[in-house]
């Protein structure tokens, strides 16, 4: 009887080892697949000469935040540095940031830009709306 359940005892500490690993190798590839990162500040210039607008910013067709209020002709930046993260295996990452302007008088307007970051760089992207 004790060799069955010193055997049955094996079993479940080699299932338990067995489940730790997969976890451990899951954990680590989703740490290495965010590992590299770069930073992209966002300004944006109102092409509208009469009225205030309002603006959804988005970055590789997510919403990221709206701005409110931008006065004809002003240009806003972003307060803090948006940061782009992509795989440890990829040197760089194409990244397209979208401005969606509405109100002004004019109607909706868009404008986009695309730029190619790597890790650890700073970028600005300037759009106009």
């Amino acid at each position: 009887m004790k060799q069955r359940s010193s055997q049955e005892h094996k079993k479940k500490l080699l299932a338990v080892v067995v489940v730790l690993i997969v976890i451990i190798a899951a954990s680590g590839l989703l740490v290495f697949s965010k590992a590299h990162s770069a930073q992209v500040e966002i300004e944006v210039t109102s092409v509208h000469f009469t009225q205030n607008i309002d603006v959804d910013i988005y970055i590789d067709g997510k919403y990221l935040t709206t701005w409110y209020g931008i006065t004809p002709g002003s240009t806003w930046y972003s307060q803090y540095y948006q940061v782009v993260k992509f795989p440890l295996w990829d040197e760089a990452k194409i990244v397209t940031v979208t401005a969606i302007s509405y109100g002004g008088g004019l109607g909706q307007f868009s404008d986009s830009q695309t730029i190619t970051v790597h890790s650890g760089g700073k970028y600005t992207v300037h759009v106009y709306v």
